[in-house]
């Protein structure tokens, strides 16, 4: 899947730029959700492609084919059990992705401290940048603590 390993790219480099990290993940999550929906991923097709006719028929007594040097079986159970296979990695993969990545306030502050720690990435004030930072720190300590992490 194109869309994943841009996502995971992203993140593979030296220079990482937070404030695109989210946007990456939306538009692979979509990707991933219109593929699960539409069945219209390229190897899906390719499959669909090479499917002899009637090898769901389990009347058939050898109803197999080899596709990419593996023997696949036909039947309806096993589509069936090949469906929901997919469908449930899918919906795994999409709830992994979006449980680990997709929290917007972790990104706005992701993106808040790579303007602060690398100029490069900083496109407008720093000042709301450090706002942002403070406020999530400030959220991690204690109401009495709040004062210190105040910035002038």
């Amino acid at each position: 899947l194109h869309q994943l390993f841009i996502l995971c790219k992203s993140y593979q480099t030296s220079n990482i730029d937070f404030s695109i990290v989210h946007p990456l993940l939306k538009s692979t999550v979509t990707t991933i959700n219109k593929l699960s929906a539409e069945r219209t991923g390229e190897m899906l097709k390719n499959l669909l492609a090479a499917l002899p006719p009637n090898i769901w028929d389990d009347s058939l007594s050898d109803c197999s084919f080899m596709f990419q040097n593996h023997r696949i079986k036909g039947g309806q159970h096993q589509r069936t059990e090949a469906e929901s296979t997919c469908h449930t990695f899918l919906a795994n993969l999409t709830r992994d992705l979006q449980a680990r990545f997709s929290e917007s306030k972790d990104a706005i502050t992701m993106t808040a401290m790579t303007a602060i720690f690398d100029p490069a990435h900083a496109s407008d004030s720093k000042n709301r940048h450090i706002q942002t930072v403070t406020d999530y720190l400030s959220s991690l300590s204690d109401e009495s603590d709040k004062d210190d992490f105040e910035m002038s």
